[in-house]
């Protein structure tokens, strides 16, 4: 009984916070769970993490690194905006792409159309993979 309750409310019931932001008006949408790269704050979190990486040697204390961690949050405050404003720009493509992919979906919708030709579900996997040239390549605007 108790699975049957968490299951309905898990189906029935919202969030707090997405009541709070659909009556201003906004629509919640969650990053599926183990996706660090549809994460602002992770990819930021790597940012730093590289940055800090990248000096280390055999000589590095730890010392060291909680100094250049606290260089790299201060760097942040003054010229990371850029970087960590195009990671997040990169993720709201993402997210209008999969959203688009969502409104097609609820157009075309018919009973049957979660089973693909071979009867798996495909509602569990991506038909089609995000070209590189659609979300464009940080890389290459890193400076």
């Amino acid at each position: 009984m108790k699975h049957d309750v968490r299951n309905f409310i898990k189906t029935n019931e919202k969030p707090a916070i997405v009541l709070l932001a659909e009556a201003q008006g906004h629509k919640v949408w969650f990053t599926p769970p183990y996706h660090s790269d549809l994460q602002p704050i992770e990819l930021t979190w790597a940012f730093v993490k590289g940055n800090v990486g990248r000096q280390y040697n055999s000589q590095t204390s730890l010392n060291d690194v909680y100094e250049r961690l606290k260089q790299e949050f201060n760097n942040l405050e003054t010229q990371g905006h850029v970087t960590i404003l195009k990671m997040i720009e990169k993720c709201a493509q993402i997210g209008k792409y999969f959203m688009e992919e969502e409104e097609d979906n609820d157009q075309d919708y018919t009973p049957d159309s979660d089973m693909d030709d071979s009867g798996d579900d495909a509602s569990d996997r991506l038909d089609g993979d995000i070209a590189e040239s659609d979300i464009g390549d940080d890389e290459s605007d890193a400076d």
